[in-house]
């Protein structure tokens, strides 16, 4: 085999890699020419210096990335710490290629330099790049942390693997969910009788027991406080803090069984008259305030309570009476239930419509048609559904708030109380709920026809309803003697009591009659 001679570049005498010829070459490129030997000798020197410093910096990071083999990552970085601009279109996964240039002329001998190694630039065709078709690069591997379940329920994300089909859900029996409370509500077997299941122990820390007596102290009191202020600006902190504070999740569900207990006593007090009657409407509203400084704090996950929430909740809102002052209970209640349905109504697809029954139920039935076990039942059945809308079977619960609610017999249903809570109820869900309740299911026309006055609650409840669909007048001027068609559509629609209230404003009259033109 024959030897192939490699050229070799000409070595400077004294040792350097960096020859003062190269240098004379560069500064030959840019213009400069003539330099004296002595100024080549210095700058070659200081160009090997810094060639050094710039591969010992990079061996480091070689180095310290377990690796052999220097990379072009290696100078960029060695760049970087030494403050120097890095050089750019040198990338790693892209070898760099190096093709020889023979600066003799061919067919002659002469030696005049040796040959010149460059990097070929590729030309691109714009043409060509132009039609090709655009290659999205994918994303890097990186890592994220997500929520696989919280409180037992998985989150609907795209990094967690979707729900069944709805149609698949219905075909399987759902079992009724475990109470949060100790002990577990016993749960039905099908084809058996019932289980029963060992309590389970809720152990609470010594700090938050005490939190809980301080708490429910300041907001309810049981003694008398000679300084208003200072038990006012108790209640007030109390209520901040369960708005705001974290670290409460442990004691929710005592905070709404709480609730839940106090609104009974208090709605069983109702009837009293006198400063007793005062203060029972306080508690009522202490325990409105209770409901959403819950709802409101963004630390508390609400929702597997809110089976529990809502019948203290629709039982202040629909019962038939309540203290007088304050006045705004029901406004209140109502307001509170139209923020849970909203807040909640995607997690719930069926939350609005199962308020929307419970609330028509109380507003059209009879006095004493259904007992309060029914509306107590409707409003736990309300929220008794899964992520996906499909119904939980409740046969036991229902049994359970029927010994719980005894005493609520003939309070919801047929009185103007009850009536006008469902109004205020159907009005903060949606304007379809107030059509549904008012004129398609004739709702007006019952509540004008038992109304005494026009100043009662349930009337004033009915006019500020239907002005979720239209808006009143800022100039109301009454119907006149020649639109004898609109009153008898009036009539027809909501009945002669509204149909002369309603009449005092023509344009918001004709308003409501047309309103599904629009």
């Amino acid at each position: 085999m024959s030897s192939v001679r490699r050229e070799q570049p000409p070595v400077p005498a004294d040792g350097s890699i960096y020859s003062a010829e190269a240098v004379q070459d560069v500064a030959a490129s840019m213009g400069l020419s003539n330099l004296p030997e002595e100024l080549l000798q210095r700058l070659a020197k200081d160009v090997e210096y810094r060639i050094h410093q710039v591969v010992e910096e990079a061996a480091r990071f070689t180095r310290h990335g377990k690796r052999t083999t220097m990379s072009t990552n290696d100078i960029d970085l060695a760049f970087q710490s030494l403050n120097i601009e890095p050089l750019y279109g040198h990338l790693s996964h892209v070898p760099t290629v190096f093709r020889k240039a023979n600066p003799n002329p061919a067919g002659t001998n002469s030696k005049v330099a040796a040959p010149v190694y460059f990097v070929e630039d590729e030309e691109i065709d714009f043409d060509k790049v132009l039609r090709d078709e655009k290659v999205v690069l994918p994303k890097m591997v990186n890592w994220q942390a997500h929520w696989l379940a919280v409180e037992g329920i998985q989150p609907l994300i795209a990094e967690n693997p979707p729900k069944p089909p709805l149609s698949e859900q219905k075909g399987r029996k759902q079992s009724p969910p475990r109470s949060v409370l100790a002990p577990v509500a016993p749960a039905l077997q099908a084809g058996g009788p019932n289980r029963k299941y060992k309590p389970v122990k809720h152990v609470l820390s010594r700090e938050l027991q005490i939190y809980y007596s301080r708490l429910t102290g300041a907001l309810l009191t049981t003694s008398s406080v000679a300084d208003d202020g200072q038990q006012n600006a108790r209640r007030a902190a109390a209520l901040a803090s369960l708005q705001y504070d974290a670290g409460l999740q442990n004691l929710l569900p005592y905070l709404v069984r709480w609730v839940g207990q106090n609104v009974v006593t208090a709605i069983r007090n109702s009837d009293e008259k006198g400063s007793k009657a005062s203060e029972t409407g306080e508690t009522l509203e202490i325990l409105l305030k209770v409901i959403h400084a819950l709802i409101q704090n963004e630390r508390l996950f609400i929702e597997p309570y809110l089976h529990q929430i809502l019948p203290p909740l629709l039982s202040i809102l629909l019962t038939s009476s309540l203290p007088s002052t304050p006045p705004t209970l029901r406004r209140d209640a109502s307001e509170i239930l139209a923020y849970l349905s909203l807040q909640h109504g995607t997690t719930y697809p069926s939350l609005s419509e199962r308020l929307t029954k419970t609330l028509l139920l109380a507003l059209l039935a009879p006095s004493k048609h259904l007992d309060a076990a029914s509306i107590n039942a409707s409003a736990n059945n309300a929220m008794m559904v899964d992520n996906e809308g499909a119904p939980i079977e409740t046969s036991n619960e229902a049994a359970e708030n029927k010994e719980k609610y005894e005493f609520f017999e003939g309070r919801m249903h047929g009185s103007s109380g009850s009536r006008e809570g469902a109004v205020r109820g159907l009005a903060s869900l949606s304007p379809q709920a107030v059509e549904r309740g008012l004129i398609e299911s004739a709702g007006a026309k019952i509540i004008g026809q038992e109304a005494l006055t026009d100043e009662d609650g349930e009337v004033l409840s009915v006019l500020d309803a239907l002005t979720k669909l239209k808006p009143r007048s800022k100039v109301p001027t009454p119907l006149d003697e020649m639109e004898g068609d609109v009153k008898r559509a009036l009539e027809e629609t909501f009945g002669p009591r509204f149909a002369r209230l309603i009449g005092q404003d023509a344009a918001w009259a004709k308003a409501l009659l047309n309103r599904g033109s629009d």
